[in-house]
Parts: C-alpha cells; structure tokens; sequence
C-alpha cells in the first residue's frame, strides 16, 4: 500500500486506526507522523464530547461546535495525507511527535 494511503487510512477512524497504524508501521515516517496526530486528536475530541456530555444545554452546544471542527479537521486532513502532505495541527502535532511516537518504536 502507498505511503499516501495509509497516511490518510490514519485518520479514518481517528484513534483507533491512528493507534493501528502507529503500533504496525515502524518504517514510514511520514505514516508514523500522521498516525499520531490521529491518535492524539481522535482521543481529545472523544473525551472532551463525553465530559461536555454532563453539561447541560451548553455542553451541548459547545460538543456541536466541537463535532463540527473534528469533522473539518478529519476531511482535511486525509485530503492533505492523501497529496503526501503532512498538516501539522500546531498543538497536537507538538504533543504526538514527542509522546506518541516514543510509545511504540
């Protein structure tokens, strides 16, 4: 499979095929890149909608606004994995290179 796909493939189910993808590839760098911004965003947006879950009518709101970010963000960024570009969402991108990636060497 291309390097491409599966940098985009990393982002399809956010963390779980983030985390797929980062405890299988251990060559492709740019794979590996991309499979831990997936894992690491896909975990903040899955735990920030469950807790703004037990807050009433404005946790709804903002989990709405949230949801709508993470589906634009997961859009883009399997467009840009597909045209071999690695997007670097600032935060996330910082956190995912140092931690995630020296997870599973």
């Amino acid at each position: 499979m291309k390097s491409t796909t599966k940098g985009a493939l990393c982002y399809l189910l956010w963390w779980i095929t983030g985390l797929i993808f980062l405890a299988t590839e251990k060559e492709d760098e740019f794979v590996r890149k991309n499979a831990a911004q997936s894992f690491l965003l896909g975990l903040f947006f899955t735990v920030a909608n469950v807790v703004l879950g037990f807050i009433p009518f404005i946790g709804g709101i903002v989990s709405a606004l949230l949801s709508l970010l993470a589906f634009v963000l997961w859009i883009l960024l399997m467009v840009k994995a597909s045209q071999n570009t690695y997007f670097r969402i600032p935060l996330a991108a910082d956190l995912a290179e140092a931690y995630c990636l020296n997870l599973f060497k």
